[in-house]
């Protein structure tokens, strides 16, 4: 009764303003207050996440980070200092949501997450999120959040670009569903390379946040779905994610959920790319004989494209895919995409990058090579 009581009044004195929306009601902020979220990453994404879930009231709120607080955070990185540079990202954040809310209990988790201990630490909470914008280790966390029956909500941002969704809920895919293959560190960009608009990863930070509210209360519409924006363009776009598949090496009917260690080891990129990802110049011949909504996209280099392209066929090189992902997104949002190359190498890898961005994208089995005018309804243009 006593804990009923001191409920009650903690809605009225410091939540009342989120308890009365009809989408959270008092039933809701107390799911909220008896729920637990892990924040994996304590910088641009992380710290607007863990400041707007400790002022929302998250009973248990845990932080998970090995880094240490440099100068360099501070213009996007909201809960940290410049007097508390040099300390570890956990305890200047721990110190920060001390001074928000008193009333909320705090986990500190200053070790980095592995395939031996993420089982053990996101079994014990109720929602994971995925602040960290590493590819690598969203896979560790979407495997122990398979395993634990963890919803894993994740963002990414990069420039002025942003993306959240969220995983292994409601039936939704998982993170492997939609990327079975990890990308290489050669294929992946740092904000320490492309550089990072503070705002945008606030705003995404935001969105992390209400996603694990939502979660908590029983309700989230990312599940099975991505959020894109572009803050230069202010191109804002909610796509359908592919949904879970059965053949999935991580929430499959067959996956080793069993092991962590196995789950996460790499795979190679022919034995996980299905044909359902490719097409014959005869199926996309007869999709442009229909004239259903396309762009053909040939990831060959400029000088290759000059010298011989297919007709209709926009250039865009597998060399400056990434920079150029805006511009696809773009296209997708207008209809299907398709790739082609010389021989279909680069092209199915092109269709692995786009969908790590939230594009899904088939390519063109032999490419070039086994080009056909009939079949492809289409014709060759020299020079």
């Amino acid at each position: 009764m006593e804990g009923e009581i001191t409920i009650e009044r903690n809605v009225a004195e410091r939540y009342e303003r989120q308890a009365i929306m009809k989408e959270i009601g008092l039933s809701g902020q107390r799911r909220i207050e008896k729920g637990s979220v892990l924040v994996v990453g304590l910088g641009g994404l992380g710290c607007p996440c863990a400041l707007y879930l400790a002022g929302a009231g998250v009973g248990t709120l845990g932080l998970l980070d090995d880094d240490t607080v440099e100068r360099t955070n501070l213009h996007r990185q909201i809960l940290h200092r410049e007097d508390t540079v040099g300390k570890t990202k956990v305890e200047s954040a721990v110190l920060a949501l001390r001074e928000r809310n008193s009333e909320i209990e705090i986990v500190a988790h200053p070790v980095r997450v592995s395939q031996e201990n993420v089982a053990s630490i996101v079994g014990g909470y109720d929602v994971v999120v995925d602040a960290t914008d590493s590819a690598a280790t969203r896979l560790v966390l979407n495997d122990g959040g398979v395993l634990r029956n963890r919803p894993l909500v994740s963002g990414a941002v990069m420039g002025a670009e942003g993306q959240a969704t969220v995983y292994n809920y409601l039936g939704g895919p998982c993170y492997r569903c939609i990327n079975p293959v990890q990308p290489s560190p050669d294929q992946v960009l740092r904000c320490d390379e492309t550089g990072v608009l503070g705002p945008i990863a606030g705003m995404f930070g935001c969105i992390l946040a209400t996603e694990s509210v939502k979660i908590l209360s029983r309700q989230s519409e990312l599940a099975g779905k991505m959020l894109l924006y572009n803050g230069v363009t202010m191109f804002l776009r909610l796509v359908r994610q592919r949904g879970r598949q059965s053949s999935c090496a991580g929430c499959g009917e067959k996956s080793p959920s069993a092991e962590i260690r196995g789950m996460c080891s790499p795979m190679k990129a022919e034995d996980i790319f299905e044909t359902e990802h490719r097409v014959t110049w005869d199926e996309y011949g007869k999709i442009r004989a229909l004239g259903r909504p396309q762009a053909l996209i040939d990831v060959r280099e400029a000088d290759e494209y000059d010298a011989v392209r297919v007709s209709g066929a926009i250039n865009i090189p597998l060399s400056g895919l990434v920079s150029r992902v805006g511009e696809v997104q773009r296209l997708a949002g207008q209809g299907e995409i398709y790739l082609l190359c010389r021989r279909g190498v680069r092209s199915k890898k092109a269709a692995e990058i786009l969908r790590r961005h939230g594009v899904y994208a088939k390519d063109i089995i032999g490419g070039m090579c086994v080009f056909d005018e009939k079949q492809a309804k289409a014709v060759l243009i020299k020079g």
